[in-house]
């Protein structure tokens, strides 16, 4: 199975990050899409232990997702990402994500913790459907 995960407040999260290991060790093919954005591009070799996205790189390695399996949609909506890359079930903390990846046609699971409460309401993220 194609299976992705949002980074922060999602994979981030040491009990997601079990998760998404036990998803590699059996052998899904395992993303990470993020609204993140991606500062690849300006690094050159070595430099990404410069990256301000060091934590997710970290984090992926740790886990066992590539970095040619790491997705930044530089701020906008994932729900066209997980159609492109033909993902099966998504892992989001952002009720609104998961409501588009839904109208999408996909599969997606809202998972949250007491730390990240906040980033799930409406009035803090993109259009407020909720």
């Amino acid at each position: 199975m194609r299976v992705s995960f949002d980074y922060d407040c999602t994979l981030s999260e040491p009990h997601v990050q079990v998760i998404a290991k036990s998803m590699v060790d059996a052998g899904h093919d395992v993303w990470i899409v993020t609204a993140r954005c991606d500062d690849r591009p300006y690094l050159k070799g070595a430099a990404l232990i410069n990256s301000l996205n060091r934590d997710l790189f970290t984090v992926a390695e740790r886990v066992g997702i590539p970095t040619d399996k790491i997705v930044m949609t530089e701020g906008e909506f994932k729900h066209k990402t997980i159609v492109k890359l033909d993902i099966e079930l998504h892992f989001d903390d952002v009720a609104e994500e998961v409501h588009l990846i839904h109208l999408a046609g996909r599969n997606a699971l809202l998972m949250w913790d007491s730390e990240c409460i906040s980033y799930i309401r409406h009035d803090q993220f993109g259009a407020g459907l909720f």
